[in-house]
Parts: structure tokens; C-alpha cells; sequence
């Protein structure tokens, strides 16, 4: 099961059962009270500076978040011991949630193997109050998407009523002096025999990470902005014959839908897709207009496992296209140059679709 199929906007989450850093163990239910949402930090733990300037970040928006009707909280593999004497010591207003088990991060899709004998991977998550996934943030260990978004989603979704967003890590998290002081006695006062054997087994670390950005599952992310409604843009992205005219293919329906009798595009359908002297075959797999395409590459394909999603949210101006790919390439560590070929080549599409939109 991909990641796609595990967490995805507009699905709802796995789900969970963890602890709050009071050693009690808490569930979706528990954590939403009577709150409309529930944003959830993932954080890699108490060791990492970064983690540390993302927790005091989410600090200084924590009122301005639950004044939007959401309720706030982080969560790492750390104890619930840790996780308490950090939020005491840094003078956080939310609770962090204590995976120790690694089960929820594991559910999720948010476990990464290979650090400090198993850490969530860095992503931020919007649940409703039936606990849909409405917002996700997939992050590096260093990026992520500003908490401002959140923010700025939030405040739309109850003014414009709830849609669903995606968003990239878009900025470096700052890791001032004060960070890493408090990163240090983090580490000193409750440091474990995992987070010293993360350092002195660095080096394997970096490189099973490197074999795995190389070698492992692609990830393309495009987000373009339009000064229109989604029920303009959306046609353009998943009709054929139109997106023929701003993307470097031709893309022809070959097969209508079987269960949409209204619409020939609909989920089933197939197009066919040359783009140079490469021809493949693309196969809807949901949609839901205006706001939601996701196909997979059915034959033909130099790639395994590809999976596009096109999410279409609205903005105060307009709306937010947002164009994910995850795939796997067939011949071993040539993912990333295609994954970045990829990314050039759709972002002059997004950029030529100004013309036909404005």
C-alpha cells in the first residue's frame, strides 16, 4: 500500500491511539473535544534543532490556530516523560503526543526506519472533526511549509466552507543560537541510548537515507496560484483535449468512462498520452470536480507505481493548483534526474495555463 493509499487529502486518517505526555492514553476522539479541527506536527524528536524551532514556531500561532476552532498538538516516538519536560522547559501551550510504540507513525505512513531506531518523518496534518485528512504538509528534515498556511487554510475553510489543500516544505526552518542551546540540553537531560547511537551512527544513517532519495520512491510537487474560481481551472486538468493545449504532450481519450454516463472523463476513462516519442496510457482513478483528479499511469511506462493527484483549493484571490507525483523509476538510481526532468517540464504547463485561465 503506497503512501497515497494510507494518508490522503480528502480521506479519512488511520486510525490512532497514543499517549499525551501525561502517560494517558488518548484517540482522535479524546484530542478533538469540541473543536471543528486538529492540526498534528510530526517532529522527528527532542534531539533535532530543527524539530525545536518548528515546536516554537507552532508556539507563536498556537492561539491564533485554536481561535480558528482547532485543536493543537505534536507528536514524536519520544516518552511521554521527555515530551512533558520539553513542553515545561520551553513554555509550549500544546501537548505533544507520545508514540513510543511507533504504531501511529507506522499507520500513517510517517515512519522512517532508519534514524535513532525508528522516528516519525516530518509532516503537518489537518483533521476534521470526522477526521478527514483536509490539509497535508509532507516535510524534509529541515523544510517545512510555514504554519502561516495552516492558518491561512483554516481561516478559508470557514469563510469559503471546507475544501481540501495540499502543500510542500517551502521554507528553511531557522535554527538560531537559542535553538540550539535548548536542542543541547534536550539531548543532556533526557537523551537516551537511541539518540547517541543517532550520532555515532551518522554516517550509515546518511547514507541509507542517500541510497533511498536515490534509489527508493520519487515525489514531484507543483503548486501554482490562479486569480480565478476552481470551476474555471479544473476543466483545463482533467479534459484531455485541453490540457493538450498548455503541456508539451497530446493527450487523446481512448476510453470513456464506465460508470459515468455524464461524463466521458470521468473515473475508468483512459487517455492516451505521447510526449515525445514516448507513448503511454493513463487511467482516472478519482474525481471529484472541481476540486479533485488522481490517475495512474496504466501501460506503457517507463515507471513503477505512479500515482498524480491534482488538488484545486480555493483562495481569497482565486485558487491553488497543487500537482503531486510519486513513482518508483524501473533502472536504479535514475528517480531523482527524472523526478527533477519531470518537475521542470509540468511547471512550464502550470506557467503556460496563465493564457487560457486569466
Amino acid at each position: 500500500m503506497t503512501s497515497l493509499e494510507i494518508l490522503q487529502v480528502g480521506r479519512p486518517a488511520p486510525f490512532f491511539r497514543v499517549r499525551n505526555s501525561h502517560g494517558q492514553a488518548v484517540s482522535f476522539t479524546d484530542i478533538r473535544k469540541n473543536n471543528r479541527h486538529v492540526v498534528l506536527c510530526f517532529c522527528r524528536g527532542h534531539w533535532c534543532p530543527a524539530c525545536v524551532a518548528r515546536l516554537e514556531e507552532i508556539n507563536a500561532h498556537v492561539r491564533e490556530l485554536e481561535d480558528l476552532g482547532a485543536a493543537v498538538y505534536a507528536v514524536s516516538v519520544d516518552s511521554p516523560d521527555q515530551s512533558e519536560a520539553m513542553r515545561e522547559e520551553m513554555g509550549l501551550k500544546f501537548d505533544i503526543l507520545s508514540d513510543q510504540k511507533r504504531s501511529m507513525v507506522r499507520a500513517w505512513d510517517l515512519y522512517n526506519p532508519h534514524e535513532a531506531g525508528g522516528i516519525a518523518k516530518p509532516a503537518t496534518v489537518v483533521l476534521d472533526k470526522d477526521g478527514v485528512v483536509r490539509y497535508l504538509a509532507r516535510e524534509g528534515m529541515v523544510k517545512h511549509a510555514p504554519i502561516s498556511r495552516v492558518v491561512e487554510f483554516l481561516d478559508q475553510c470557514l469563510l469559503e466552507g471546507e475544501h481540501q489543500a495540499m502543500d510542500q516544505p517551502t521554507t528553511l526552518a531557522r535554527v538560531a543560537l537559542s535553538t540550539a542551546r535548548q536542542t543541547g540540553r534536550n539531548l543532556l537531560h533526557r537523551g537516551s541510548r537511541d539518540n547517541w547511537k543517532h550520532y555515532v551512527t551518522l554516517s550509515v544513517e546518511l547514507g541509507l537515507l542517500l541510497h533511498n532519495a536515490l534509489y527508493g520512491g520519487q515525489r514531484v510537487f507543483l503548486s501554482r496560484e490562479y486569480a480565478v474560481p476552481p470551476e474555471t481551472v479544473f476543466p483545463y486538468l482533467a479534459t484531455p483535449e485541453l490540457m493538450s493545449l498548455f503541456l508539451d504532450a497530446t493527450l487523446t481519450r481512448i476510453q470513456d468512462s464506465p460508470s459515468d454516463k455524464d461524463n466521458p472523463n470521468g473515473i475508468g476513462s483512459v487517455r492516451k498520452v505521447k510526449i515525445g516519442p514516448t507513448t503511454l496510457e493513463e487511467t482516472i482513478t478519482r474525481l471529484e470536480p472541481p476540486y479533485l483528479c488522481q490517475y495512474v499511469i496504466s501501460q506503457g511506462s517507463p515507471l513503477k507505481d505512479y500515482t498524480g493527484t491534482i488538488l484545486v483549493s480555493k483562495t481569497q484571490d482565486g485558487c491553488r493548483v497543487v500537482w503531486t507525483m510519486s513513482f518508483k523509476a524501473k533502472i536504479p538510481y535514475t528517480g531523482r534526474f527524472i523526478a527533477k526532468a519531470m518537475e521542470l517540464g509540468f511547471a512550464k504547463g502550470l506557467k503556460a495555463l496563465d493564457k487560457f485561465v486569466q
